[in-house]
């Protein structure tokens, strides 16, 4: 399941799994590898991939895309793993604004259910985004910034 503003709303793409486990499960010396064992591994794991994405309705990747985005717009607001390190408040705003556009396209296919979630989740990110700038730290213009 994705968890995207702390409810569950669709499956994990089963690929993506598979990496996840494929990663706990190796020894130090086996992620170290050679490198031309991991260059295979990286060429089988994107065979993989694109294997998974000929199955994955359009719908599941989108579910799939919010909840990345919704991740990166965190980290990038500072507030996940690696903080400040991660900081980068333009990146937080792209991430917050493909996340509203994606989201609103998947309205005419979702569930009312759904579509509540990814609002909700889009009103938090949006709020701690504002919060963010607010604080006297944090540089008015981000480093992502256009303008």
């Amino acid at each position: 399941m994705v968890v995207c503003g702390g409810r569950r709303v669709a499956g994990v793409p089963p690929y993506w799994r598979r990496c996840l486990q494929k990663g706990r499960d190796m020894e130090p010396e086996e992620r170290q590898g050679n490198e031309t064992d991991r260059g295979r591994a990286a060429a089988d794991l994107l065979s993989e991939l694109e294997q998974e994405l000929m199955h994955m309705s359009v719908t599941e990747h989108v579910r799939s895309m919010l909840a990345t985005l919704s991740r990166l717009a965190l980290q990038r607001l500072g507030m996940d793993e690696g903080g400040a390190e991660l900081k980068d408040m333009g990146q937080a705003h792209l991430a917050i604004e493909c996340f509203r556009v994606l989201s609103d396209a998947l309205e005419a296919g979702s569930s009312e259910e759904d579509m509540s979630v990814y609002r909700e989740t889009l009103s938090h990110m949006q709020m701690a985004f504002v919060e963010e700038l607010r604080r006297p730290d944090t540089p008015k213009k981000a480093e992502g910034d256009s303008e």
